[in-house]
């Protein structure tokens, strides 16, 4: 094929495509976090610190401590009357990496290993269940007695989940205990690209040709 010089030509390839979102190919992590937890209100008590509240399982993939280190980590109640926080991930470096089957979180007993262990796979082992990977804080009124839904979310290395868990407020003993924890899978976020019609593709084409031609960009 002869090209004039100064001549532009559109490559043959150069066909729009409508793109849809990618979807998830792997899930690298699941999260075993309370369904339901008690708290003790009783004066002078007015906040907890949960070093044990959940745990990150890797399934499919090593989750790395750059994955960790880049991690979101929210949560938010439907109470204006308790303040609830998390700061992200913690000593990443300590149980990084996270190799298939492995998780990481605190385990204690009776505050949640009871609820948690048996969500564990058979093959799954935590990695150092001294070590905490995330705290949740939550600060309350002494004597506080109600239920709230807290909405947790997470996402790692292009990977999110939500989930919800019922924290119930009263006299219950001092130790903060998860009643019935739950397992959640991440799914990959969507992905979606510019889409751009053969007509679009064609109509810059033209205007490149011939800058003085009427055109939508050049009026």
């Amino acid at each position: 094929m002869v090209v004039k010089p100064g001549r532009l030509v559109l490559p043959v390839l150069m066909f729009g495509i409508a793109a849809s979102p990618r979807p998830a190919i792997a899930v690298p992590f699941d999260v075993i976090v309370p369904e339901e937890i008690r708290i003790d209100t009783s004066a002078p008590l007015v906040g907890v610190c949960f070093h044990h509240w959940g745990w990150v399982v890797a399934t499919k993939e090593t989750i790395s401590q750059i994955d960790l280190d880049g991690a979101t980590v929210s949560i938010k109640t439907d109470s204006t009357t308790i303040s609830i926080s998390q700061d992200g991930f913690s000593n990443t470096f300590l149980v990084a990496p996270l190799d298939s089957s492995e998780a990481a979180g605190v385990r204690l007993d009776p505050e949640n290993a009871s609820a948690y262990d048996s969500l564990l796979a058979m093959g799954e082992t935590i990695k150092d269940a001294s070590i905490s990977l995330f705290t949740t804080e939550i600060i309350f009124p002494s004597d506080y007695a109600d239920t709230v839904t807290a909405t947790g979310t997470l996402v790692i290395a292009g990977h999110e989940l939500t989930y919800s868990t019922r924290i119930v407020f009263g006299s219950f003993g001092p130790r903060p205990t998860v009643s019935k924890g739950q397992r959640l899978s991440a799914t990959a976020i969507p992905v979606t690209v510019a889409q751009s019609t053969w007509g679009e593709l064609k109509t810059r084409f033209l205007d490149q040709e011939n800058p003085a031609r009427p055109s939508r960009e050049n009026p």
